[in-house]
């Protein structure tokens, strides 16, 4: 029995062994996990950070697009509405373009008018200077009549009265 004993302890103390080895694995692998799960852990919290870091930076630039994007469109408002002014301009520039033409147009209209009437107004002036020439010289001949007329009622007055003295 006693070889029967030792032969358990033998088995006992493998066993034994064993458990203590494997405790000892156990406590390594224990000690490693948690090393890792700490490791993790902290790697969690840097990942949590630049999570919340990018979140952070994922706001900002939406605000930053959103900001961007308002004044864009704001941009092309005012670009609309400078190109509608352009239009409006442009519009004004035509018609003022089209009045200086009908303006120049009615000017050489007024102009041939007035080329037209100042020579029927020379015309007209050179009939007026002829009528007067015509009517002096008229008149002179009237004014010779007239004076031979008188001078022959002067001289035939003269007559009369000569006789009337005589008589």
């Amino acid at each position: 029995m006693a070889l029967h004993s030792i032969c358990h302890m033998g088995i006992l103390l493998e066993t034994v062994t064993g458990m203590h080895a494997e405790n000892g694995l156990l406590s390594h692998g224990l000690c490693e996990s948690n090393s890792v799960i700490s490791d993790l852990k902290e790697h969690n919290y840097r990942t949590k950070q630049e999570l919340d870091m990018c979140r952070i930076l994922k706001g900002k630039l939406l605000a930053d697009i959103k900001n961007s994007f308002d004044r864009i469109n704001k941009k092309e408002v005012e670009a609309g509405e400078i190109t509608i002014k352009l239009n409006n301009f442009a519009k004004n520039i035509s018609d003022l373009q089209l009045q200086e033409e009908m303006m120049l147009q009615r000017s050489n209209e007024m102009g041939s008018q007035l080329a037209k009437l100042m020579r029927e107004l020379d015309v007209s002036n050179t009939d007026i200077v002829t009528s007067l020439l015509d009517q002096d010289k008229l008149l002179k001949k009237k004014v010779v009549a007239i004076e031979c007329e008188a001078e022959f009622f002067m001289a035939d007055w003269y007559a009369r009265d000569f006789e009337s003295v005589t008589i």
